[in-house]
């Protein structure tokens, strides 16, 4: 009940007498204790404690003496000894837990010779050097050293009239609750070596007479090896340009330095530096020369980790290693887009680039033409024009116009609408026009038998393109 975070606890026991100790919980009420639940241990009943701070507890349960706390207090006898003992390793560098000491020796008594005393003994490698042996961490310097916490250094005076010693950490008893006074909520620790063995016992007493009980009242969970050191990482990451990067559910598009913080199970704070860039491979690929049918070609993308492939655009391939000069002989005398892919080997970022090489065809002629696909009434128009074009210009029935190479319209209502291309080079003044009627709508309801031509210069060659819509099943030509 008492394990918090970062600590493993591999054995406890108690010879404690029954009644003397239990769990205690308010479920979700709040209390003036301070917490809900936990566990108290007393030198009395504890079954007894649930009453009004003028109830008087005293009662002998029995208990027998505390060697360990006789030899804190000068070899004092002790009596009604209540204890817990537990094996442990922290995982981290102190340990802690939160309590609420109470008396019903409060206020009469604080400056008699007889004191109830509690302790949080630990045995085990102490970091400044050599090993704890019972070193009591339940003192009012809070980290091992100093007075122990009892009703002589916690008070209001004698009936709440004063002198004072530090009663900023009293309270003079509070409802449901047996005890004439206790301390706030205050929190013991002491300095451990992560990932060692320790003992640890949480003993209390009455001293030199069985009356007047007392008892501490320990938080649930609280007993913690906390992490309190901030880790700092530094992270050095490059993607591929147009690549994103993930860390701790935040994403980051551009290269930069960012900051993550991350909170572990055991609480541990870690900032995480991301210092982000990316690689962008600048692909130069140029048209050096052609001779008749052969197109020269110059590959200048610099790289040492670089492999490259070439597609001709005629259903052929080439590789390269290294960033040289190719050479590609073409069958036919026809329009071709040449493009090269480029990939680095080690971080397998990508990029291409494409040309249109025009083979044994005049570059300074034009030829419109394009297809187009629809959605219900938006139409998609993709221009497959061929030659050395600058400049496009659409017309819709519609009236609306565009000067995008591909547009995409949206048309009022379903039917036919006449579209026209117009494609020219404003450096050559190579001109073409083409119009045709494109159906809006529903294809599975209406056929349209519909096709584009393409002749090649210098050849007696014409090129079909069957652009006929519907669910077509036999074609006549």
């Amino acid at each position: 009940m008492l394990k918090g975070t970062g600590i493993i606890i591999t054995n406890s026991s108690t010879d404690a007498i029954s009644g003397s100790w239990g769990k205690f919980s308010s479920g979700i009420a709040p209390t003036e204790l301070g917490f809900t639940d936990g566990l108290i241990m007393t030198t009395g009943s504890a079954t007894n404690l649930n009453q009004n701070r003028s109830y008087h507890s005293s009662v002998n349960n029995g208990g027998g003496s505390s060697a360990e706390l006789s030899y804190m207090i000068n070899e004092a006898p002790t009596f009604d000894k209540c204890n817990l003992e537990i094996d442990f390793i922290p995982l981290f560098d102190t340990l802690e837990i939160k309590y609420v000491f109470a008396s019903e020796e409060y206020n009469e008594y604080f400056d008699s010779g007889a004191v109830d005393a509690f302790a949080f003994f630990v045995t085990g490698i102490n970091p400044a050097g050599g090993n704890y042996l019972n070193r009591n961490f339940a003192t009012m310097q809070f980290m091992s050293y100093g007075n122990p916490v009892n009703i002589r250094n916690i008070n209001n005076g004698r009936n709440n009239t004063g002198p004072y010693i530090n009663c900023e950490l009293y309270r003079n008893g509070i409802t449901g609750i047996a005890y004439n006074g206790l301390t706030t909520i205050l929190t013991a620790k002491i300095p451990v070596v992560r990932n060692t063995n320790y003992h640890l016992q949480i003993v209390i007493a009455d001293v030199k007479d069985r009356y007047y009980d007392s008892g501490i009242f320990l938080q649930a969970h609280s007993l913690t090896s906390p992490c309190d050191t901030t880790y700092y990482a530094d992270n050095y990451v490059t993607i591929c340009y147009g690549e994103t990067y993930t860390i701790n559910s935040n994403t980051y598009y551009e290269p930069g330095t960012y900051y993550d913080t991350f909170v572990s199970d055991l609480g541990c704070d870690s900032i995480v530096t991301t210092y982000l860039s990316y690689q962008y491979i600048q692909t130069y690929v140029t048209n050096t020369s052609q001779e008749g049918n052969q197109v020269n070609l110059n590959n200048e993308t610099f790289g040492n980790s670089f492999k490259f492939t070439w597609d001709f655009g005629d259903g052929t391939f080439a590789y390269q290693s290294q960033s040289d000069t190719i050479s590609h002989y073409y069958n036919h005398n026809e329009y071709y887009t040449i493009c090269l892919s480029v990939i680095d080997t080690i971080s397998t970022c990508f990029n291409n680039e494409c040309i249109n090489v025009a083979v044994n065809i005049d570059s300074t002629s034009c030829n419109a033409q394009f297809y187009y696909n629809s959605n219900e009434d938006t139409v998609f128009f993709i221009s497959y024009s061929q030659g050395n074009i600058t400049n496009y210009y659409w017309l819709f029935e519609t009236g609306e116009v565009s000067y995008e190479q591909n547009p995409t319209v949206v048309f009022p209502t379903s039917g036919y609408y006449s579209t026209t291309l117009r494609v020219f080079n404003s450096l050559t003044d190579c001109f073409s026009e083409t119009q045709s009627l494109v159906y809006v709508g529903d294809y599975t309801s209406d056929c349209r038998a519909d096709f584009s031509s393409l002749s090649f210069q210098n050849e007696n060659k014409v090129k079909f393109s069957n652009e006929s819509r519907s669910d077509l099943i036999h074609h006549l030509i």
